[in-house]
C-alpha cells in the first residue's frame, strides 16, 4: 500500500505533547485511521490506540496515531518542530499564518519527504500575530 500523508489542525496550546495526545485520542474515537484487514470470524474494533497498532502491526494507522511522541529533532515515531531557519527557509517567516502555509503547501510535502515515513513534523501557526493553531503533518503507513 505504502505510506500515507497525513496533516491535522488543532486549537493551539503550550503543552505541544498535550495537543499531541489529545489530537490521537479524537483521531482514534472518530476512526480515522487504516483498520485491520478483517479476519474471519470478525474481530471486534480495536479498544485502545494501542490494540490498534498491534492490531495493524507494520501497516500502522496511516494517521497521526503511528507518533506518539514530541522530540526536539526529528525521530522515527514522533513529531519534532522546525527550526527557525527552516521556518524561514520555507514560508519566510518563523510566525507562519494558515494563509501562508497554503499558499506555500509545495514546502509541506519536501518537509515530509525529507524527514522520511514514520515521521511527523509540527509547528504553530498564527493569527494576527498570536498563536491560533498548531499544525502537524507526517507520513506513516505501510
Amino acid at each position: 500500500m505504502g505510506a500515507s500523508a497525513w496533516r491535522y489542525y488543532v486549537p493551539y496550546q503550550e503543552d505541544i505533547n498535550q495537543a499531541l495526545q489529545d489530537l490521537r485520542a479524537s483521531v482514534f474515537k472518530s476512526g480515522q485511521y487504516y483498520k485491520p484487514q478483517p479476519t474471519a470470524p470478525p474481530a471486534p474494533p480495536p479498544a485502545t490506540i494501542e490494540d490498534l497498532l498491534e492490531a495493524n502491526a507494520e501497516s500502522g494507522s496511516h494517521s497521526i496515531l503511528d507518533v506518539p511522541m514530541v522530540s526536539p529533532q526529528p525521530d522515527l515515531g514522533a513529531v519534532a518542530p522546525l527550526t527557525p531557519d527552516e521556518l524561514r527557509q520555507y514560508f519566510g517567516t518563523e510566525r507562519p499564518t494558515r494563509e501562508t502555509l497554503e499558499r506555500n503547501f509545495p514546502a509541506v510535502y519536501d518537509i515530509t519527504s525529507q524527514r522520511g515515513a514514520w515521521a511527523g513534523t509540527y509547528l504553530v501557526v498564527y493569527a494576527d500575530d498570536q498563536p491560533a493553531e498548531i499544525f502537524f503533518f507526517g507520513q506513516s503507513g505501510d
